[in-house]
Order: C-alpha cells, then sequence, then structure tokens
C-alpha cells in the first residue's frame, strides 16, 4: 500500500485511510489505559 501524495485526493483513496485510523483507534485506545485505575473498570 503505497501512498502518493498528489492533487488527486478522492474519497476513494481516503476511505480505506479513515477505516485504518478508526481500526487503530480501538485497538490503541483499549490498550492505552490497559492499568485499571478505577475510572475505566468502576470496582466499588
Amino acid at each position: 500500500m503505497r501512498l502518493q501524495p498528489g492533487p488527486r485526493r478522492s474519497p476513494v483513496h481516503r476511505t480505506p485511510l479513515v477505516l485504518l485510523s478508526v481500526f487503530l483507534l480501538y485497538v490503541l485506545l483499549p490498550a492505552a489505559p490497559a492499568p485499571p485505575d478505577g475510572s475505566a473498570v468502576p470496582t466499588s
């Protein structure tokens, strides 16, 4: 998957980037607050 920066910015090429960003967010967000601080996982 080669990114070619140019004047051709069509939604067709932008969609996979958005999906990838959302996927990374879903993967990185839950992985960031891994240690239960009490806010993410209310144990009380």
